[in-house]
């Protein structure tokens, strides 16, 4: 599916469109096409992403609520569903990132304490994320859509791939950030701290980061409909 995407906060959050609404059994639906509810109701629900998008202050509640309208009647929606879910939970994480860093101070020791659950969370996002792009692709590739069309249904096995190397370094600096608190915390020796790779990760998250949230799809026009 197109998916329209904004940045939000210092090139680190933006959000994307998965959704889709309802349409009839999946028996019914054509392989390799859209039926014409469901490129009408993908479009729109496009179209209020995009204004959701357009505000000063993005609600992310509203745009949780485009992403659960479509329900689960097909395969193709539930991952539609899931992958737009995963992509606001993650992206809504890291637009309020600066603000739960900033309450944690900005002294150690408590800063490293406080920010492993917070990384840890961001790590756990990217992961659902990657795992449901998988399944929205699969879900669009079974149901006989190819070319651009599955790259606006789902996304290109490069953008898939940048996902996946996302999640593997989220984890990687969860972990670091992790060891740190308890290090500090006196839980763990001193030379469990490995300074150069948390650095490491920290660096490549900021690159990959920027990677995913730069993707682009194509249009949904691209799509055969009915």
């Amino acid at each position: 599916m197109n998916r329209a995407r904004a940045l939000l906060i210092s090139a680190v959050a933006c959000v994307a469109l998965c959704g889709a609404l309802a349409v009839p059994a999946l028996a019914a639906a054509p392989q390799g096409k859209l039926t014409s509810q469901e490129y009408a109701l993908l479009s729109n629900a496009q179209a209020k992403v995009g204004a959701a998008l357009s505000k000063n202050a993005v609600k992310w509640s509203g745009v949780r609520a485009i992403c659960q309208g479509p329900g689960s009647s097909t395969t193709l929606l539930k991952t539609q569903v899931a992958g737009c879910v995963a992509e606001v939970e993650l992206f809504e994480g890291l637009a309020d990132f600066p603000a739960d860093e900033s309450k944690c101070g900005n002294t150690e020791p408590h800063k490293d304490v406080c920010l492993a659950p917070l990384y840890t969370a961001i790590a756990n996002d990217a992961a659902a994320l990657y795992a449901s792009v998988v399944a929205a692709r699969q879900a669009a590739v079974q149901r006989g859509f190819t070319g651009s069309c599955l790259d606006a249904l789902g996304d290109t096995p490069k953008q898939v791939s940048e996902q996946q190397i996302l999640a593997t370094v989220t984890q990687g600096l969860a972990h670091e950030i992790k060891l740190a608190a308890e290090v500090v915390e006196g839980k763990l020796p001193t030379s469990d701290l490995n300074v150069s790779k948390l650095d490491s990760y920290a660096k490549a998250f900021q690159r990959d980061a920027s990677l995913v949230i730069g993707q682009s799809s194509p249009k949904l026009s691209v799509c055969p409909h009915q």
